[in-house]
């Protein structure tokens, strides 16, 4: 095993004897209150449960603000908003497309969509910059000048669905190969702890 790897289980080791252990087990819960509420129940969901579920403490923050929110419904349309994440939940077609869907919302970016994404399927990253910002360290570290031939132009905050997938995919890798226990802990990991990486 490389230094670099035995360096990166050390982190992940201290990580999980820290206060991120409460964040993952949230990531968890949150799966459990949204996941039936969105499945079940966002389809006959009012304006104003929506409202409220959206502005909970569920959502990572930094939440929408309620400013943020009435935009994004002033601008796009409670039903639209509604149909878009239904269809980005529990449609059929080629995930990329359902995804894009939600992110041509007006004022709707990867952040908001993945917090709905992550909330029903634990293969979704919820994004955040910071996770971006972490991954970039931990392969200039392990990879170097490999790193900038690579893995450079695809670890950037995703501007569409096409790059939040690839992001997602190598989230999975980082799991996999790194003994992350899930996505997850992958977000909190790069989240909370990527100033103190390598």
């Amino acid at each position: 095993m490389s230094t670099n790897n035995t360096r990166a289980e050390e982190f992940l080791r201290k990580f999980r004897e820290s206060n991120g252990c409460i964040d993952v087990a949230w990531q968890a819960a949150r799966t459990n209150v949204l996941k039936p509420k969105l499945i079940e129940g966002l389809a006959n969901m009012t304006r104003p449960e929506f409202e409220s579920l959206v502005l909970s403490n569920w959502f990572y923050p930094p939440r929408l603000e309620k400013r943020q929110y009435k935009e994004i419904i002033q601008k796009n349309g409670f039903e639209n908003v509604k149909l878009r994440l239904l269809n980005l939940l529990l449609g059929k077609g080629p995930m990329k497309d359902r995804i894009q869907r939600v992110l041509n919302l007006k004022g709707v970016g990867p952040f908001v969509t993945s917090q709905f994404l992550s909330a029903i399927d634990d293969q979704y990253i919820m994004y955040h910059d910071d996770l971006v910002k972490g991954i970039r360290k931990l392969f200039q570290t392990t990879f170097g000048k490999e790193f900038q031939y690579h893995f450079s132009d695809v670890v950037n905050k995703p501007t569409d669905a096409e790059s939040y997938l690839e992001l997602n995919e190598i989230c999975k890798a980082i799991r996999d190969n790194f003994g992350f226990k899930s996505l997850g802990e992958v977000h909190e990991f790069f989240v909370h702890y990527q100033q103190r990486l390598f």
